[in-house]
């Protein structure tokens, strides 16, 4: 995401243009977080939270507030398109085994 969002600050290409960044993880969340949790060695522990309580909780909580208007996301599936920005720009993003593994390295060595 870093090295998109530096490509769309340093391209005059990109002004006054909607592009969705490029992506690699089209599966579910849920795979998301289980590679992650693997990477870390620990179990994933996922437990649903109502919309109400997100409502609730978003009342304290700002950025709670401002997941329930993201919300369709999760519930239907939700496909992005990054075929502009990645013929505009020949910007492919890392691989999600990739990126866990790195990121996973570098936590290592820290």
């Amino acid at each position: 995401m870093a090295q998109g969002l530096a490509v769309l600050g340093t391209h005059s290409a990109s002004f006054g243009k909607i592009r969705h960044l490029p992506v690699s993880a089209t599966g579910r969340t849920r795979a998301f977080l289980e590679a992650h949790a693997e990477a870390v060695d620990a179990p994933l522990k996922l437990r649903p939270l109502p919309r109400w309580a997100l409502r609730a909780l978003g009342l304290f909580i700002e950025p709670l507030g401002a997941t329930v208007e993201m919300l369709y996301q999760w519930e239907q599936p939700f496909l992005v398109d990054d075929t502009a920005f990645r013929e505009a720009f020949g910007v492919e993003p890392t691989p999600l085994e990739q990126a866990v593994a790195e990121w996973r390295a570098g936590r290592a060595s820290a």
